[in-house]
């Protein structure tokens, strides 16, 4: 199960970081404004680090 959920955390940044432009288009129009393609990129970044550090704390007993 928690392999399962950073494989699933790992598929979501990488599915963020290949529709960058059109998620860009799309939180700049929910939010207003201009968000650029760079700001996906970060937030693809930061599913990566959730799922090595959902990993991590499983290997180490935090999360059973």
């Amino acid at each position: 199960m928690i392999v399962g959920a950073a494989i699933l955390f790992v598929a979501v940044g990488i599915a963020m970081i290949l529709a960058r432009d059109y998620l860009a288009r799309a939180q700049a129009l929910l939010a207003g404004g201009t968000i650029v393609p760079g700001c996906v990129i970060a937030e693809a970044v930061m599913f990566f680090v959730l799922a090595a550090a959902v990993v991590v704390g499983w290997r180490i007993g935090l999360i059973p």
